[in-house]
């Protein structure tokens, strides 16, 4: 309701998380937000402890490496390590992404059980980012089952032209899917790059879910 709306809308400027620009009078963030968001992820027990693995991961394939956890039915990137020799890559700390094209998705959404996969099948549209985007729920249901079967995913340009990568993903003490880490790939990638690049990231992300518990 309106009243509701005004109401949180007054917490957030008192809190000093928004602010109503004057000259178009509509409301906008204020770098508090960002502020907040860096505190979440400094405080974040798994970012911590993945940091010295991903680095290594970084210097042994020579890549940028990307941690990321689910977060509804988007994924959100907490942990980057780049590395001089890599593709260059515009993601940042932060990010919000859409699971189904990339390789950190596609390496979550694998390891769902079929409720909750059916749950985010339905919820979520099928957009195509690329000429490679899988946009067929049933196709899609099949690559991550192919994914599952293999250990990782695969990005193949489907989220961004020129841009392919490898997943792989981490879980919990519980043993139950919570994020995932990638490693970037040239396009036109061989399959000796692939299985080297996926024998040194599985490794990683065992070692991170013992680190978990």
């Amino acid at each position: 309701s309106s009243p509701s709306v005004y109401y949180y809308i007054r917490s957030l400027m008192r809190s000093g998380f928004i602010y109503k620009d004057l000259s178009t009078q509509k409301y906008r963030a204020t770098y508090k937000v960002v502020d907040l968001g860096s505190k979440v992820i400094t405080n974040n027990e798994i970012s911590e402890i993945s940091y010295s693995l991903l680095s290594r991961l970084s210097e042994e394939t020579h890549s940028t490496i990307h941690l990321a956890l689910k977060e509804g039915n988007m994924g959100v990137c907490i942990s980057k390590v780049g590395h001089s020799k890599a593709i260059p890559s515009i993601s940042r700390i932060g990010e919000v992404f859409d699971l189904f094209p990339t390789a950190l998705g596609k390496a979550i959404l694998s390891f769902l059980d079929e409720e909750e996969l059916s749950k985010y099948l339905d919820e979520v549209e099928l957009v195509p980012f690329t000429e490679n985007t899988i946009t067929d729920k049933e196709k899609l249901r099949k690559e991550l089952l192919l994914t599952k079967q293999r250990g990782y995913s695969v990005d193949n340009q489907e989220h961004m032209n020129g841009l392919c990568s490898l997943g792989v993903p981490v879980f919990d003490y519980t043993e139950r899917i919570i994020g995932s880490i990638s490693v970037s790939l040239l396009p036109n990638f061989s399959e000796e790059t692939v299985q080297d690049a996926f024998s040194k990231m599985n490794r990683v992300a065992k070692e991170l879910s013992r680190r978990l518990g």
